[in-house]
């Protein structure tokens, strides 16, 4: 048993609060928003029906929590990302829950790369579009 000076005794080293997730943000790297990113996506492909969730993928560096370190995922300059729109369906009227699924590529998915203000849209393994994304 451990005393100290206030006469409290200590077992146990501090508890560290696990859920507190840390971000590290880059130097010199600003993207644009995930909303202006979805915008632009809609003002040039249309906006899908339905929407229950829409998320933004840019792939940056990230440790697991095994330890192993990814790194960014840049092509020649370009840091590439994936876009994914759910929308919500029903198999029949009488369905008291939707469902959702994810739109074929432009039409609610889309694999992109980001420089500065630049976007590029990539449908089916080939460039489709560069657009201007507001930063």
């Amino acid at each position: 048993m451990m005393s100290t000076s206030s006469g409290v005794a200590t077992m146990h080293q501090p508890i560290k609060n696990k859920n507190v997730k840390k971000t590290v943000k880059k130097q010199g790297n600003s993207f644009p928003s995930d909303r202006s990113i979805l915008e632009c996506l809609y003002a040039h492909y249309g906006r899908p029906t339905n929407i229950e969730k829409e998320k933004v993928k840019i792939y940056r560096s990230y440790n697991s929590p095994a330890g192993w370190a990814q790194e960014d995922w840049v092509v020649n300059g370009w840091q590439m990302g994936r876009v994914t729109v759910f929308s919500g369906y029903r198999d029949n009227p009488t369905d008291l829950f939707a469902k959702t699924k994810i739109g074929a590529e432009g039409e609610g998915s889309w694999f992109i790369s980001i420089k500065g203000d630049q976007m590029r849209v990539y449908l089916k393994g080939k460039l489709d579009t560069t657009l201007k994304v507001e930063v």
